[in-house]
């Protein structure tokens, strides 16, 4: 591993620091997320620390950085990296140049954060397709995975669920992400946009039932018959109870300030499992630099 995220606790809470929470122009910040998208891409590809790398330079076939990205990534995800990149390189471009004489609004603040959420995002796009989320998955995993923000998770798990990794058991962990991020209706809409393909999407699948088996063919049978038959029924189950508790109690955290308590307090502390340190690892690095509220 090239990347120690130790090594750049202090850039990053210098960068953030000026994006987030420093009184600062819209175009300052927009800036200084240009420089800190520099750093999540040598995170995403493991670049070497040593190496001068330009943000341009992950779109260039034959530049140092992009034979690293290829190395790691999947055409389609390289092809979803360099078009986040291109996004974020264009509005720092238009900070950084004296061309852009124009304050910079919030709109496009808020714009330029948002394709960062989506390039964060994608550090945990590729984790969940290199370890799927269904039966057998570590329920560690998905515990501390639900220790970031709700957007985060959200952009994270219907990139993996759009990109051939349907089945129960990610749908199950998106409709839950996406109520907490989209709300109810929106949840709804996606889920009846889904309901044809999710219906298809047997549960409890094979290995789950054959688990209930072991208790004893009766009480397996009894349990089987109360739960949900496919994907459909069972996030549709679920959005009642979970947006009513959300109504009523709100949510525990929403944004990465509020979170990072909970993350810092909540997950595993003795990782047993080379998945799960790789997931802390993860989540340690995107929660560099934020403030505790």
């Amino acid at each position: 591993m090239n990347f120690i995220n130790d090594e750049y606790n202090e850039i990053i809470g210098d960068l953030l620091g000026d994006a987030l929470y420093a009184m600062n122009s819209n175009r300052g910040k927009i800036m200084s997320i240009r420089s800190y998208t520099e750093v999540v891409v040598r995170k995403i590809i493991d670049y070497n620390p040593d190496k001068k790398i330009m943000l341009g330079d992950i779109c260039k076939k034959g530049s140092d950085a992009y034979e690293y990205a290829s190395k790691k990534l999947s055409d389609v995800n390289l092809k979803r990296l360099r078009h986040l990149v291109t996004l974020l390189t264009e509005n720092g471009n238009k900070a950084v140049h004296t061309k852009e004489r124009s304050p910079f609004s919030d709109e496009q603040l808020n714009k330029t954060i948002d394709v960062l959420y989506e390039l964060l995002s994608f550090l945990f796009i590729d984790y969940f397709q290199k370890n799927i989320i269904d039966s057998t998955i570590s329920p560690q995993i998905l515990e501390d995975f639900s220790l970031l923000p709700p957007e985060i998770r959200y952009k994270s798990l219907i990139y993996v669920y759009e990109n051939n990794y349907r089945n129960v058991y990610i749908a199950d962990k998106l409709c839950l992400a996406s109520l907490k991020y989209l709300g109810k209706k929106d949840t709804l809409k996606w889920l009846e946009k889904e309901k044809y393909i999710l219906q298809k999407q047997e549960y409890p699948d094979d290995s789950f039932k054959e688990e209930l088996r072991k208790k004893g063919p009766l009480t397996a049978e009894l349990v089987i018959s109360m739960l949900p038959k496919n994907a459909y029924e069972l996030c549709l189950e679920k959005i009642g109870p979970v947006s009513a508790q959300i109504e009523d109690n709100g949510l525990l955290y929403k944004e990465f300030e509020e979170a990072k308590a909970f993350y810092l307090n909540n997950k595993k502390q003795h990782p047993m499992t080379s998945e799960l340190i790789s997931l802390h690892d993860l989540m340690d690095f995107v929660y560099i630099g934020r403030k505790v509220i």
